[in-house]
């Protein structure tokens, strides 16, 4: 590693150290850090501490799992969704790295750490163990019990189509902001536009049926999911992005035609969406 890189990775991982919110995980990586940093003849300490602390980023935040199913590499390992954090998972996301590096010719420089490195070395173990306590505590004290919409479209892949998504909630926002004025504006004139517009009426259903499902959501998140569940079979918003619907899946639109949602749960996410826009 050079000079340059060696600097740049105590800066990265400083900033690491700056976002760790829970005193225990902060201990363990400022000692992890310390020691890596001592090695003056070798810089790999530095490296291996900065992809374990990678490694753990992508975990948590389910990119591991995404790209392991996307990828169909280390899919045993990394589940979309639900892997946990351990020395296991953390060797199989090097592991995934490394390959995809291959694939594309590049010299890799994921080449650890090994499941038996993390657990033999006492500053990446015990950063590992403070980490997955940290995220366990979050979750329990602070996770709600369904995802928001803003995380939902967070694990969109790829990052065009999320921020395509995005746009389209934008000029969503902007049309109900619109039609909001033009309603106001009418009833003024003794105009009431609410039986066209409310989908009790639309669906001969009765007033507050399906509330309970939906009663965590604001009218404007339900148009945004909509929105959402239209835009995923819209086959010509997709077309940019190499995506495609053929009816069942979303999935790319060139060879080898990867599915970014199955059948299952293509079917899962729109039902889902019709429960909670009501």
């Amino acid at each position: 590693m050079s000079k340059t890189k060696r600097e740049t990775t105590i800066s990265w991982l400083n900033m690491q150290l700056g976002a760790a919110r829970d005193p225990a995980e902060h201990r363990a990586l400022e000692n992890a850090i310390a020691t890596a940093s001592g090695f003056t003849d070798s810089d790999s300490p530095l490296f291996t501490l900065a992809r374990t602390v990678e490694a753990c980023d992508r975990i948590l935040s389910g990119d591991a799992g995404a790209v392991a199913e996307r990828e169909k590499l280390e899919t045993q390992r990394l589940l979309p969704g639900r892997t946990p954090l351990n020395t296991v998972t953390i060797a199989a996301y090097v592991r995934l790295r490394r390959q995809l590096e291959v694939r594309v010719g590049a010299k890799p420089e994921w080449t650890g750490p090994a499941d038996a490195t993390i657990r033999r070395t006492p500053t990446l173990k015990d950063y590992v163990d403070a980490r997955r306590a940290a995220h366990q505590s979050s979750n329990c004290a602070k996770r709600p019990k369904t995802l928001s919409l803003q995380e939902m479209i967070g694990r969109i892949e790829p990052i065009e189509l999320r921020q395509e998504i995005r746009f389209a909630l934008d000029k969503g926002t902007q049309a109900r902001r619109e039609l909001d004025l033009i309603r106001k504006g009418l009833a003024g004139n003794g105009v009431d536009l609410s039986p066209l517009l409310d989908k009790d009426a639309d669906n001969g259903s009765q007033p507050g049926q399906g509330a309970a499902a939906s009663s965590t959501l604001s009218d404007e998140e339900r148009q945004h999911l909509a929105q959402i569940a239209a835009l995923f079979q819209d086959n010509e918003q997709l077309r940019p992005f190499e995506l495609m619907h053929d009816g069942n899946r979303l999935k790319l639109s060139r060879p080898p035609s990867t599915a970014l949602l199955s059948k299952a749960r293509f079917d899962a996410l729109l039902k889902a969406i019709n429960i909670l826009t009501g």
